[in-house]
């Protein structure tokens, strides 16, 4: 599918939405309105003590617990991987409380379908120093630390809020077990 044109129909903080005129494949246009949003980051982090950072988080009208990775979205749709990084290294701080020495990228993806376009940035963080949490107001966060057996235990009995964020889970750890940060 190639893209011939794209115009911003509408635009708020959080998303736009864009029409786009397209030439499929079989050579006939076609017009899809594509909701975009600003990157998301995520980051699994790991104590000098061998505890993987979590968060438990309340949600929603209900006002339900869930469970996460530390994480939020880009303030922009015009992004450096520099910016990403940055927004990271903010939302680890602001909703775990921890400063890492050491980061880095564990997975990039694109969700790039005919309705919605989005990156997903995920880090792995590790040499932390815990500078205690700088929540936004209204946010309602408590860091919750977990061993490996039970970090491995919430993937098995998945208990984390999205499926998405147990493959992260399961990638950071296998990450640093490669490391040697993991037995």
């Amino acid at each position: 599918m190639q893209i011939k044109s794209r115009k911003v129909v509408y635009e708020c903080p959080i998303f736009k939405i864009e029409e786009r005129e397209v030439l499929l494949p079989s050579n006939v246009a076609k017009t899809f309105w594509t909701m975009i949003r600003p990157p998301n980051v995520g980051v699994v982090a790991l104590t000098n003590d061998k505890k993987i950072v979590l968060i438990k988080e309340i949600l929603g009208e209900d006002s339900k617990e869930c469970l996460l990775i530390p994480g939020g979205k880009v303030d922009t749709y015009d992004y450096t991987e520099e910016d990403v990084k940055e927004q990271a290294l903010t939302e680890l701080h602001e909703e775990a409380g921890y400063v890492p020495k050491n980061i880095q990228l564990l997975t990039k993806h694109s969700a790039p379908w005919n309705t919605i376009d989005r990156d997903f940035f995920h880090y792995v963080a590790w040499d932390l120093e815990d500078v205690g949490q700088s929540l936004e107001d209204g946010e309602s966060i408590n860091r919750f630390l977990v061993t490996l057996e039970e970090a491995e235990e919430i993937i098995k009995q998945r208990k984390m809020t999205s499926p998405e964020e147990e493959r992260i889970l399961e990638k950071a750890i296998k990450f640093f077990k490669e490391k040697g940060l993991l037995p």
